[in-house]
């Protein structure tokens, strides 16, 4: 996982092949007209989703996700959440085995994870090691604008 501001991107360009174009992506469309829903980037190899949501209790989000495929590089434009973090070899509770066609394995929240606060300036990125439950409040609720990118890692 990285957790940095959006002002120090450029020291991740080399992460992952596609990283630099990832993260200039994300700063385009978050200061491009504001619609939510996909933006391609690169077809299937690259592309963002742009949400507009109001926080929730953890409680109500209570399910970890994990990829394999796409790393989620996501860019917190307005408003701040928690993002709770967890090794995926870690899950004891899994409720949906992964979906290669989804890229997704879903679990029970995991009790140990770690709380990240996304604010907004922020981005993180989380590979496939790095199961999370985002869209949780962390004070109180409120409405985010944020872009999740997807960037393929296979």
């Amino acid at each position: 996982m990285i957790l940095d501001s959006m002002q120090h991107a450029a020291r991740y360009a080399q992460t992952a092949p596609g990283m630099a174009e990832m993260l200039a992506a994300l700063e385009r469309c978050a200061r491009s007209e504001w619609k939510t829903g996909r933006v391609n980037v690169d077809g299937e190899h690259m592309f963002m989703n742009v949400c507009e949501y109001e926080t929730r209790p953890r409680d109500e989000r209570a399910k970890m996700e994990a990829h394999r495929r796409y790393a989620d590089v996501m860019y917190m434009v307005e408003g701040e959440e928690t993002i709770y973090v967890s090794p995926t070899e870690a899950l004891a509770e899994i409720e949906q085995a992964y979906d290669p066609a989804a890229d997704v394995l879903l679990a029970g929240f995991e009790s140990k994870a770690t709380p990240v606060r996304l604010q907004a300036g922020q981005f993180v990125v989380l590979f496939p090691q790095d199961a999370h439950c985002p869209g949780c409040r962390t004070e109180k609720s409120q409405s985010v604008r944020k872009i999740i990118g997807k960037l393929e890692l296979v």
